[in-house]
């Protein structure tokens, strides 16, 4: 059964990340614009995210620090 999405990103994301287990650790090593980490940090977990792609670095960061004081929305590269 699917879960309604509590957030912005998408509904699969949060699927991906198990919401029965807060404190683990989730190791994204694709991170992109961080849409893993923003979910992950969102649901309380800790977030390791590997790019290759220094570009995408701060769009990453400023979502997850979002996700991580409670913030929403999107930052377009």
């Amino acid at each position: 059964m699917a879960r309604k999405s509590r957030s912005s990103h998408p509904p699969i994301v949060e699927e991906a990340v198990d919401p029965d287990a807060p404190g683990d650790t989730v190791l994204d090593p694709f991170s992109g614009t961080g849409t893993t980490g923003e979910a992950a940090v969102g649901l309380g977990r800790n977030y390791i995210g590997v790019e290759i792609d220094a570009r995408w670095e701060p769009v990453a960061r400023a979502r997850i620090e979002r996700a991580a004081t409670g913030g929403s929305g999107r930052t377009k590269p």
